[in-house]
C-alpha cells in the first residue's frame, strides 16, 4: 500500500546521507502485480521504478485519489531504492552518466554526464562548480522540485557545498515558464503569464541576469529547446565539442549536404572527436532541428 513519505525525505540532496536499515528487508515492491527484488535491480531499472514512485506520489497528493501507476511499495522500499541510487551515483566509478528526471535535483561527479530525459514543457538548470562537479535540477510544470522551483533548490544546494559556481547552463521550454519560474497555473492571468514568459521579447536576457545574480556567476547560457536534454561531463550540451564544426560544414556546403557526407567531413575536420555520428544526430534532432532540412538523408535518431 502506498504511504505518504513527504516529511520523511532528507531536504538536501547534496548533504543527505543514505539511511541504514537493520535486519531482514521484506520485499513488497510490485510492478504490474509482479514482485521485484530491489537488490537485483540495475541502476537504469531503479531510476525507472523510482521515477514512477515519485510521479505516483505527486499525482495522488494533487488529485486526492489513487493513482493509475501500476506500482506498489512501502515507505522503507522507497527509501532503500533512493539510497541505492544515491550510493551508485556518488561512488560507482563505472557509472559515467546519471539521470535527473522531473522534479529531481542531484549532484554529479566531474566525470559524469547528465541525462534529463525527454523535455516538452520542463526547465533544466545545471551549475558546474569550481571542482568540475555539477549540481542539477529538472523542474516540471506538474512536478516541481522540492523547494518550489529549480533556482531556489539549486541555491540551497550551492550554499551547502564549499564550492563556487563556475558556469550555469539552462535548457528547456521557455514558453512554459516566467522569468521567476512560475507556471501559467501559478500566475493565473493568461495575458500576464504571456508577457512574462522567458521566450517573450527580451525576457530571456532577464532570466539569464537572474541566474547570474542568484548563483554569483557571469558565465550563463540559456537555450530554448525541447527533446532529450543530455549534458557532457563538462556541463555543456551533448555534442558541443563538434557543434561549431558541424554548423561551419553545413554553411560551407551552401546549406545542402547529404548526411553521409556531413559525417565524413566532420570526422576529417575533427579526427580525435568521439561519438560523432550520435552527436550529429543529437544536433540535428534536438539542438538545431531546423537544420535537418539542409541535411537530406538524416536518419531518425534512435532512443538513447
Amino acid at each position: 500500500m502506498w504511504v505518504n513519505r513527504a516529511k520523511q525525505e532528507p531536504k538536501d540532496e547534496v548533504a543527505a546521507q543514505p539511511q541504514r536499515h537493520q535486519g531482514t528487508v521484506v520485499q513488497r515492491l510490485k510492478y504490474n502485480e509482479k514482485e521485484l527484488d530491489i537488490d537485483k535491480l540495475t541502476y537504469e531499472e531503479m531510476i525507472e521504478i523510482f521515477d514512477m514512485m515519485r510521479k505516483k506520489e505527486s499525482e495522488e497528493l494533487k488529485e486526492g485519489a489513487k493513482s493509475a501507476f501500476p506500482i506498489e511499495y512501502t515507505a522503507k522500499e522507497y527509501i532503500r531504492i533512493k539510497d541505492k541510487i544515491w550510493l551508485e551515483e556518488r561512488f560507482e566509478p563505472k557509472l559515467k552518466e546519471i539521470s535527473c528526471f522531473e522534479g529531481e535535483a542531484k549532484r554529479a561527479r566531474p566525470d559524469q554526464r547528465v541525462n534529463f530525459g525527454p523535455v516538452t514543457s520542463c526547465m533544466t538548470i545545471t551549475i558546474t562548480l569550481d571542482d568540475n562537479s555539477k549540481i542539477v535540477a529538472h523542474d516540471a510544470v506538474k512536478c516541481r522540485t522540492e523547494d518550489g522551483n529549480a533556482v531556489t533548490t539549486l541555491s540551497k544546494m550551492l550554499k551547502a557545498v564549499p564550492n563556487k559556481a563556475k558556469k550555469v547552463r539552462a535548457y528547456g521550454a521557455g514558453g512554459s515558464w516566467t522569468v521567476d519560474l512560475q507556471t501559467q497555473e501559478e500566475v493565473g492571468d493568461a495575458e500576464k503569464f504571456r508577457q512574462h514568459r522567458i521566450n517573450h521579447g527580451e525576457n530571456d536576457e532577464q532570466f539569464k541576469e537572474k541566474l547570474k545574480a542568484t548563483f554569483g556567476c557571469s558565465d550563463v547560457i540559456y537555450e530554448d529547446m525541447e527533446g532529450q536534454i543530455k549534458l557532457e561531463s563538462t556541463g555543456e550540451l551533448y555534442g558541443s565539442d563538434i557543434y561549431e564544426a558541424v554548423l561551419e560544414i553545413v554553411a560551407d556546403s551552401g546549406y545542402s549536404i547529404k548526411y553521409p557526407e556531413l559525417i565524413k567531413q566532420t570526422k576529417q575536420k575533427l579526427p580525435d572527436a568521439r561519438e560523432i555520428e550520435d552527436k550529429i544526430l543529437y544536433i540535428l534532432h534536438v539542438r538545431t532541428p531546423n537544420m535537418k532540412a539542409y541535411v537530406p538523408g538524416t536518419p531518425e535518431r534512435p532512443a538513447r
